[in-house]
């Protein structure tokens, strides 16, 4: 989150505020802040329920948010956000923002949809302020009876929108990567990039290649990400009768090259908040098929930056993938218009500006939200 997404936010925050970030650097990154002037907290927050070490993190934001003058919190994540909300409410921290992105309960059923639900519906009642990445999400929230109206979008919407700069088409790289694949110029590369996991519809995904690409000699799949729930056996034994033309990356440390070699970006996901990669895939000039979901549809223009299909549906996936592939001028026209899109309403500083302006109206005096007691955790 913090590597990908925020680091911009933070770098411009910094320059009027003091900020602290509280983080889990448990995971298995290295946190990426240089340049920027914060403080770092560790604090142990599990994405899955983890009654005792989620207690525990609560007692250390209380602890932390008692000992520094804070005049504003704000979290991302749904875990996050509930005990950084409940924390501050505690210690009576007189701004409290949580950025609703993507519902981990939309695609759970009985008992559990309802206690997950029931937590997102409080962390919006301890908020001052409850931004979220998408007027599509927002919508679907307040139907669900989590946010009130008075909920904000900034900007365009998207957590951080992309760096243009970065994303953007680069024959080279290109070349490279398919040399590297042992795929041709003229075959056509569907690309997912994500989560390898069951609610991201990696496995209609795969149902719908194999469909498509037996009546395809030159379709190829590139699939990245990291494998969460082990399902690449699942996927091969899917794709069995295409398996060479399916390619695992893993882990990517240059996004933005893997996506200039593609040509079609697929997420078929069951749940999202604002999909950053959608935006991505724009940057580098290639359109995206996604599921009719909020948040997708909010990152695709059906027919005109890309198309969307009905969520689980492998026959519609197959159907859409092939008007693709065979198009080839309708594909590239397409692209052309998603990265126009996205250069105009998505360019990266144009949101962290937003952020920006946002904490500027909420604190006009020129508070700092952040300054710590002497002794604080956060020294």
């Amino acid at each position: 989150m913090v590597n990908h997404f925020l680091r911009g936010h933070l770098k411009a925050l910094a320059q009027n505020y003091d900020i602290n970030l509280g983080v889990n650097v448990s995971e298995p990154y290295r946190l990426r802040l240089q340049g920027i002037n914060c403080r770092v907290v560790p604090i142990r927050i599990e994405r899955k329920i983890a009654p005792l070490r989620d207690f525990v993190a609560l007692v250390t934001l209380l602890r932390c948010m008692r000992a520094g003058e804070f005049a504003l919190v704000h979290s991302f994540t749904p875990k996050a956000g509930l005990l950084a909300m409940i924390a501050g409410w505690l210690t009576r921290v007189p701004l409290r923002l949580h950025t609703f992105q993507g519902e981990v309960w939309v695609t759970r059923r009985g008992f559990m949809r309802r206690l997950l639900k029931a937590a997102d519906w409080l962390t919006a009642r301890l908020t001052t302020h409850a931004l979220v990445v998408g007027e599509g999400e927002r919508q679907f929230l307040i139907r669900e009876g989590v946010l009130e109206k008075n909920s904000i979008v900034l900007a365009k919407g998207s957590i951080a929108g992309i760096d243009v700069e970065c994303f953007r088409p680069n024959p080279a790289a290109r070349d490279q990567i398919r040399t590297s694949l042992k795929i041709g110029e003229n075959a056509t590369v569907l690309l997912f990039l994500g989560r390898i996991a069951r609610d991201k519809g990696i496995m209609d995904l795969a149902n719908a290649f194999r469909c498509t690409a037996e009546k395809r000699p030159d379709l190829h799949l590139v699939v990245a990400g990291p494998d969460e729930e082990n399902l690449r056996q699942e996927i091969d034994f899917a794709t069995q009768s295409v398996r060479d033309r399916v390619h695992f990356a893993g882990l990517l440390e240059n996004p933005a090259d893997w996506l200039a070699a593609a040509d079609i970006l697929c997420l078929p996901s069951y749940r999202e908040g604002f999909p950053v990669v959608i935006l991505e895939a724009a940057g580098v000039g290639i359109p995206s098929l996604g599921s009719r979901i909020y948040g997708v549809s909010d990152a695709i223009v059906d027919g005109v930056t890309g198309l969307l299909h009905e969520p689980a549906n492998v026959p519609d996936i197959s159907s859409k993938l092939s008007s693709l592939v065979d198009d080839r001028i309708a594909r590239v026209a397409l692209g052309q218009a998603a990265r126009a899109r996205v250069i105009k309403d998505f360019d990266s500083r144009q949101v962290i500006t937003a952020l920006v302006e946002f904490y500027r109206q909420l604190d006009p005096g020129g508070r700092r939200p952040s300054r710590p007691r002497k002794n604080s955790p956060f020294e």
